[in-house]
């Protein structure tokens, strides 16, 4: 029977900005409760992923009814970052105070002014007008729109765009609830060639587990014995524990999986990637500094780009920030490899033609990726001659089908996996990034980042504040 929950627990703070989170981090979860597990996949939403909540739960549901395994949706920071046809999970537009700087900007080029009677609404509908006006005169081109203005996007809950980092440790943290909370699901742990395989029953778990979910978070092994349980110090009991844990995503959700990879090694046995960047894009988290929108809201007449709310600047996001958020990184990937014994499992789908020029530096990274040991491949799609209809729609950036990557690949890459051990072990990855060291800990239940300044003996706890809401905005329906 299908099993299917909705659950919040607290989720990371803004450690690299110092900024407490008030809000609490939502994931839902499926699986088949008569089925043995071999395998929890999360699912990485990528922006726009709220914009449909129900279409999201039905693929969950569809994957976990196709396929022995757990699958989860992570409502990561900022995952609500685009309209969504629920208002629980949709980002509102604003005109904040730097979209009013824009305004009067453009109006200034017009020989116009700011009037006081009208709201900024008003000025966006009265230029609106204008151009409509202008050309029926014939003084403004008939196809062209009248750019300099732009929207403000908040997202729910008053998230901004930390970009990568939040959202990956969000995904492990829901990882260690799941271990915890559901340590009773059947599982079925495959062992190495020329031993049998060993369900959750035969190790000692009860068969008659109801729901599988341990909502009091306390240790539930059963009478599993010390050495199925795992007698290492920080392992988890074997069950949930021990399954492989793949992360799977199209574009931004992609680049989450490559980034959980990288910073959790000892959490992450397989990634399915479509078309993410290597390399982080400025303008999806700082494009206002660098004037090149994210999208734009068009209207007939208007060009109105669009920002998603976010706190970093040309002077916080420094050369370390950057850094850390980079897959293509030569000395990052050597301490990956390093790290997690070349054991992630990468398998990416990317098209040569992709309109964001990302598919050379993927290449790279896939080749970086195989010559340290990891079982890494590129399906790079390059002409027409490559296009099914199914998998490979077209050989735009939005071309290729998550959904049938994910049910073309999840079979090969369990199978890859079954004679592996996976029961979880505490551990640590640190990365230098210029004149900062970027340190990601397992910590029992809670997974931390730790940034130190070598140059300056060490770091301490950062201090968290609050981030409260612009009370100036002015919001917009759209």
């Amino acid at each position: 029977m299908l099993k299917d929950a909705q659950i919040f627990i607290k989720g990371c703070d803004d450690v690299e900005l110092g900024i407490k989170r008030k809000s609490r981090l939502e994931y839902r979860v499926s699986y088949d409760d008569e089925r043995e597990l071999e395998g929890i996949f999360f699912i990485v939403g990528g922006f726009g992923s709220n914009a449909d909540i129900r279409m999201l739960d039905f693929t969950r549901k569809k994957f976990a009814t196709q396929l022995p395994i757990m699958v989860v949706n992570v409502f990561y920071h900022c995952f609500a970052c685009r309209k969504s046809n629920e208002e629980a999970y949709s980002a509102e537009f604003f005109i904040t105070r730097q979209d009013v700087e824009g305004l009067k900007k453009l109006l200034a080029k017009l020989n116009l002014s700011l009037n006081a009677s009208f709201n900024y609404n008003e000025h966006y509908a009265s230029l609106e007008d204008l151009v409509r006006t202008q050309k029926e005169a014939g003084k403004f081109e008939a196809d062209k729109k009248l750019r300099g203005l732009s929207y403000t996007i908040i997202p729910k809950n008053n998230d901004y765009q930390n970009y990568l980092i939040m959202p990956a440790i969000d995904h492990i943290l829901v990882l260690k609830d799941i271990q915890k909370r559901f340590q009773k699901v059947k599982t079925r742990i495959w062992p190495r060639p020329g031993a049998e395989s060993v369900s959750a029953e035969a190790r000692g778990a009860s068969p008659e587990s109801g729901d599988g979910i341990n909502s009091s978070g306390e240790n539930s092994g059963g009478n599993a014995s010390p050495e199925a349980r795992g007698s290492q110090r920080g392992s988890q009991p074997a069950g949930i524990g021990a399954l492989p844990k793949i992360y799977g995503g199209g574009c931004y959700g992609g680049q989450i999986a490559h980034i959980i990879a990288k910073i959790a090694p000892q959490h992450a046995q397989g990634v399915i990637d479509i078309a993410c960047a290597p390399l982080p894009k400025y303008e999806m988290f700082m494009g206002r500094e660098v004037g090149n929108s994210e999208f734009s809201n068009q209207t007939p007449h208007l060009f109105i780009d669009c920002y998603v709310q976010t706190l970093w600047t040309k002077e916080t996001f420094t050369p370390a920030h950057f850094q850390i958020r980079a897959l293509l990184n030569a000395a990052h990937l050597k301490i990956q490899s390093e790290a997690g014994g070349g054991g992630t499992i990468f398998v990416s789908y990317h098209s040569a033609q992709d309109e964001f020029d990302t598919a050379k530096d993927k290449q790279t990274l896939y080749e970086a990726y195989r010559e340290l040991g990891f079982d890494a491949t590129l399906h790079l799609f390059k002409d027409e001659g490559d296009i099914d209809g199914r998998v490979v729609r077209d050989l735009t950036h939005g071309g290729i089908s998550n959904d049938r990557v994910f049910k073309k690949e999840l079979p090969k890459m369990l199978a890859k996996l079954r004679d592996r051990d996976f029961t979880a072990k505490e551990g640590q990855i640190a990365y230098p990034c210029g004149d900062k060291i970027f340190t990601f800990k397992d910590r029992g239940d809670r997974f931390t980042l730790e940034i130190t300044d070598p140059t300056s003996g060490g770091g301490g706890k950062t201090r968290l504040k609050s981030y409260p809401r612009e009370k100036s905005a002015e919001k917009v329906e759209v």
